[in-house]
């Protein structure tokens, strides 16, 4: 029997993947000629996405001399189409010229799955979140109940929609840059009244599209969770006012009474004397020192209670509380720090998250940078914009960097979405690290004048 005999399509490839013979019945599927195929590599008439899946299957068939391999792809047809084939291949040795190893390849068309049209259309608009399907142009063809419920729009509407309208920071280049990482992304939609509303957005593109319809994007609301995160924070910042509170009046007293005993020991041992004479000197240097230590661990306590509970931030606001870190730094460290930050009213939750990023910015850089001199400046260059900057000169920062970096810049990434606003760190122009945080008043900023702190105010 002759392989135009057989039933199947038949095929016979060489190890390196040609075509050296195909029956009638292939060609018949293939819809080619014997001709046009001979000699030619049979990977292309598979499918693109289908092409590492042949591969593997026919190296996994030379590889297992006599063992037969099967699979499923799909082919590409000459009129454009794909069809969904099974594979059977066995790798033998022929002897008649040479011996070298090939490879028969039965074919048969199997059925394409059918679709539940109904059934996807029903779980489409039955979501409890946001879903659109996109165009090939990225303009909404269909979006269902949940989404208009959420950006409060009519289903009509929104048809033929651009998704940049409703989503002014939706890129499709970051889209589908999220897709192929199989992720979503975090943008802000905007509801018919104008509220921004923060959502998280999956898009799923098509290879093979569906009539005019290029992809399907999730919408899912993040109010609640932000919510949520919000609260959290607001809770760890009490947490962490309660537990400064408690080092000032329990603690901090303690070692403030134990330095006056200290002192008041160290002075009995230097006046009375009488009972070991040869010892006073001995133990009047151990109270002296033990006064010193009292005062070194208050100092540290004072310290530590700056760090959790910024007085000034209630007191006078973000702009001192930012001087006074600068302070702080000069005290503590070899490293100057300067200020130029303009006096600005913000809300409380806002202001705590710029004086942590603040601070994680300048113990960053006091730890990696190797600086000798930061900057810190608060400002407000139009209605309703503040932006916060820490410069630094020392060795700058590569964007590998800001991902080895982790749990800092991290925590600086979540403060700013908890304050719906940008963060960037990059390396400066003029050398260094700088971190920039910028945020958008949904009403306006009052700004008072233009303050500066530290060395820079002294020349």
């Amino acid at each position: 029997m002759t392989e135009d005999d057989l039933p199947v399509a038949s095929l016979i490839v060489s190890r390196h993947g040609r075509v050296e013979s195909v029956n009638q019945q292939g060609c018949l599927l293939l819809q080619r000629d014997p001709a046009e195929m001979m000699r030619m590599p049979f990977s292309v008439y598979i499918a693109p996405g289908n092409l590492q899946l042949y591969l593997s299957h026919l190296w996994d068939t030379f590889k297992f001399l006599g063992h037969t391999k099967e699979c499923e792809l799909h082919l590409c047809l000459r009129d454009g189409t794909s069809l969904r084939a099974g594979l059977r291949s066995q790798a033998f040795l022929r002897q008649e010229e040479s011996e070298e190893t090939r490879c028969r390849t039965i074919l048969w068309r199997l059925p394409e799955p059918r679709y539940d049209v109904v059934g996807a259309r029903r779980l489409f608009q039955e979501l409890p979140y946001g879903a659109v399907w996109l165009d090939v142009q990225g303009l909404i063809e269909e979006p269902n109940p949940a989404l208009c419920s959420l950006l409060d729009y009519d289903p009509v509407s929104l048809i033929r929609c651009s998704m940049k309208r409703l989503f002014p920071e939706w890129s499709e280049e970051a889209a589908l840059t999220a897709s192929l990482q199989d992720r979503s992304f975090r943008i802000h939609g905007i509801r018919r009244d104008g509220v921004m509303v923060p959502v998280e957005a999956t898009l799923v593109p098509f290879s093979e599209r569906l009539g005019r319809r290029a992809g399907l994007c999730f919408v899912r609301s993040l109010v609640e969770q932000e919510g949520l995160e919000r609260r959290s924070m607001r809770a760890a910042e009490l947490e962490r006012q309660a537990i400064g509170r408690e080092l000032h009046d329990s603690l901090g007293q303690n070692l403030v009474g134990m330095a006056f005993l200290a002192d008041e020991l160290a002075a009995d041992l230097g006046a009375d004397f009488t009972f070991a004479p040869e010892k006073q000197p001995e133990w009047s240097q151990k109270a002296k020192r033990l006064s010193g230590l009292c005062r070194d661990t208050s100092k540290i306590t004072r310290g530590l209670v700056r760090g959790l509970v910024p007085v000034a931030l209630d007191e006078g606001g973000l702009a001192p509380t930012l001087r006074d870190l600068a302070d702080w730094v000069g005290t503590t460290t070899k490293v100057s720090c300067l200020t130029s930050c303009r006096e600005v009213e913000l809300p409380n939750e806002v202001a705590e998250q710029f004086f942590r990023i603040a601070q994680e910015s300048v113990t960053n850089a006091l730890k990696h940078s190797g600086c000798d001199e930061i900057r810190i400046s608060l400002e407000v260059p139009r209605e309703g914009a503040v932006i916060l900057s820490v410069r630094d000169n020392g060795a700058g920062i590569t964007p590998e960097e800001t991902q080895r970096f982790g749990t800092g810049i991290h925590s600086m990434k979540h403060r700013a979405k908890m304050i719906r606003s940008h963060l960037s760190v990059r390396s400066d122009d003029e050398g260094g690290t700088c971190v920039t945080l910028r945020w958008t008043s949904p009403g306006p900023v009052r700004g008072g004048p233009q303050g500066s702190h530290g060395d820079a105010s002294e020349e």
